[in-house]
Order: C-alpha cells, then structure tokens, then sequence
C-alpha cells in the first residue's frame, strides 16, 4: 500500500473516531446521556442538593446519575426541561446501552428499595455515639493540655472511624435523603483534617466513575512503597509490600 493510501486511511480513522468521540461540555453545563442542561439552573432543582450537580459541572453525569438513582433519567420531567439547554449531537444514545444494568437494578430494588435504603434510626445512635466521644475526649485533652500518645491514637482511631463510617456515607449522600443532613454529616471530614468538597470530587467524581482505571482513578496511584498500578515501575521490595502495608496504614 503507498504512502498516499496510508495516509488516507489514517485521515479516515481519526474522522470516524472524531464522529464518535463525545463533544467536550462547557464549564457551565453538564451532559446527561445525549442532553445537555445548564449545571446552576439543575443544581436549583435538585431534589438531593446542588452540590453533586456542581461537581460534575463541565463533565458527563450519565454514569453518575445510574449509579446513584438507579434508574434513567426523568428528561421529560417538568426540573429537567426547565434546565435543559440543547441536544448534544455528538452523542448517540438510547436506552438499550443501558439495558443490562437497569435489569440489575430491578433486581436490586426487590431486596433493597431505593427510597427505604437510607440510614435507620440506630445509625444515628452510632453517629451520636462517636462524635460525643471524639468531642469529649479532644475537648479533655486541650482543656488539660494532655497529649499522650495514648490518647492520641484512641482519637486517631475515632477520627478514623468518623471518616468510614459518617463522612463516607453522608458525602455519597446515602445517610439521608434530606441533604442538608448528608452535608451536615459531610462536614466531620473537614473536622477530622480533610475537606468534604476535595472527597466528593476525589471518590465520587473520579474514583466512583473510572473505578480500577489505571489511568483516571487516582486511588490506583499509590506510592513509591505501595505498587497499585500495574503502569507503575515494580521494585524488588514490592514482593513483600502485602506484609508491610499493615505497618503503613497504621
């Protein structure tokens, strides 16, 4: 084949994936299967917050919104079309794309129904439980000036035990489906030395949506010492990183 039809053919390759790649979506707005919808105007109207309509501003929400709501998108609804802006042409969509994770959605939903899948009533006696003590125990320890490390790692333990428990579960927005209660709760991320905003686009938006990618999850970075990415260099000390990343994490 010349180089001519060589490079005819490689022209047509990158003309055909063009057509098929998705168009890039403005700051201001967010993609939801092939519709486009202005992010501040949806965020007003959604009934769970603005604050993951806000993150995902200027990207695709597709995914997201399956995986959160567990089933298509209410396009037709009276919110949607008060905030819809245009189609996007260069998405192809229908809702056989999806066919196979809605039937395991409605399986889902005969054992764990989505509007009764929030928090019960005991969990918030967990939730009282940890940040009373945690509140006591900082408080007793700053009022005495005591810092031992005694101390110390029985309110690390309980700063970790806020972050697995309240903070994870309220900045999915899965405690409450009020959710000024999720962004109440959301906070103690900020308390135990993290931020709630950082989380929600560091787990939801990235690592939620791109799970295991060796390229877009972040938590498949590591480090020098822990080896999660198989791109990453493999040294020697790795055969062993199993044993001694107990000693890390604590």
């Amino acid at each position: 084949m010349s180089p001519k039809s060589n490079e005819m053919m490689d022209n047509h390759l990158l003309q055909s994936e063009s057509l098929t790649r998705p168009g890039p979506v403005a700051a201001e707005s967010i993609r939801v299967e092939s519709k486009i919808y202005d992010a501040r105007r949806l965020a007003e109207l959604h009934p769970g917050g603005p604050l993951f309509i806000k993150a995902f501003a200027g990207r695709d929400a597709s995914q997201a919104f399956l995986s959160y709501h567990r089933r298509q998108f209410p396009h037709s609804s009276t919110k949607a079309k008060a905030a819809y802006e245009r189609d996007d042409e260069t998405v192809k969509y229908s809702k056989e794309d999806n066919q196979d994770f809605m039937e395991l959605c409605d399986r889902v939903e005969k054992v764990l129904p989505r509007l009764s899948s929030f928090a019960p009533w005991y969990y918030y006696l967990k939730v009282a439980f940890l940040l009373c003590f945690v509140v006591t125990l900082e408080g007793y320890m700053h009022y005495n000036r005591v810092y031992s490390w005694k101390l110390s790692a029985l309110m690390g333990l309980f700063y970790a035990w806020i972050g697995l428990n309240i903070q994870h579960d309220a900045n999915h927005g899965a405690v409450s489906r009020y959710h000024w209660v999720n962004r109440a709760l959301g906070a103690s991320q900020n308390w135990i030395g993290g931020s709630a905003i950082s989380w929600v686009h560091q787990h939801v938006v990235q690592h939620h949506m791109h799970t295991n990618d060796v390229n877009l999850d972040p938590d498949m970075a590591g480090s020098a010492l822990i080896r999660l990415n198989p791109l990453a260099p493999l040294m020697k000390y790795h055969i062993v990183q199993h044993i001694y990343f107990f000693f890390l994490l604590a």
